[in-house]
């Protein structure tokens, strides 16, 4: 049923609002049923009006509630807009008895970045290597994003600090927890030394709501004495979490040809 007979919401105040990012804003209504019916209500046209020549895409506000006669509850609404909308303050109107009643929606940034692929893998891990990956990055927030610049910092993972506690443990464990914890805090730093470089090429470059760029992730191997068989690790952009991982060249040795019978 989708008449307002009867209905209250928030009498005591100004106007209905609903706050977030987007794509889902929610707020908080206390609804009472002013008949002598049970009533359902569910769901009541929103009349819009423009804000700064915008309009925003919601057309119902949804209730979906039963009250019985003179029963009040509070529940929490969320509605639906699209991910690009941009930030800002929208009024809108909603009949209830006929008599208008505004509606306000508070749109907050969105900071939500896609890149893909997230994980990434390459062969050869000499001092100095330099690797490069092509990936698609795409801007799922509301507002224009910039591609990192400088280096962008990588992370240990979960995996290198295991590591790095079990030779602790083997070679010092005996030792007590002070010399211990020393020795672990220096394995540490050699492993955050060992991390590669990351930069991106398109460093700078400023990508609108819902556009996807083609960009280039630079991986520089670290200038050490003697190069690791293995680096691995994690690194953000904006929300995004990718994975590396990069793998000394295997050299197959060449088969002997076969004796002569």
């Amino acid at each position: 049923m989708n008449t307002s007979f009867g209905l209250k919401i928030n009498s005591d105040e100004e106007c209905i609002v609903f706050s977030g990012p987007p794509p889902s804003l929610s707020g908080s209504l206390l609804m009472e049923n002013g008949s002598t019916l049970p009533v359902k209500f569910d769901e009541l046209p929103i009349i819009h009006k423009k804000s700064g020549g915008r309009r925003l895409g919601v057309e119902k506000l949804p209730l979906h509630v039963n009250l019985a006669p003179g029963e009040r509850r509070r529940k929490w609404i969320r509605v639906m807009v699209d991910e690009k909308t941009p930030p800002g303050e929208y009024e809108s109107e909603v009949m209830i008895n006929g008599v208008g009643k505004k509606v306000k929606f508070n749109v907050l940034p969105s900071i939500s970045a896609d890149v893909l692929p997230s994980r990434m893998s390459f062969v050869g891990c000499l001092p100095g290597a330099r690797h490069v990956a092509e990936a698609l990055f795409i801007n799922r927030g509301n507002i224009p994003l910039a591609l990192p610049e400088g280096e962008i910092g990588g992370e240990l993972t979960a995996n290198a600090v295991c590591g790095s506690l079990t030779r602790v443990l083997r070679g010092k464990g005996d030792a007590g927890a002070t010399a211990a914890l020393e020795t672990f805090m220096a394995d540490l730093k050699k492993e955050i030394a060992s991390i590669p470089r990351i930069s991106c090429e398109e460093a700078g470059r400023v990508v609108e709501p819902g556009e996807s760029v083609r960009v280039r992730l630079v991986f520089v191997v670290p200038e050490a004495p003697a190069a690791k068989k293995t680096y691995e690790g994690e690194f953000n952009i904006y929300n995004q979490k990718l994975t590396y991982r990069i793998i000394a060249e295997v050299r197959t040795k060449p088969k002997k040809p076969d004796k002569e019978a």
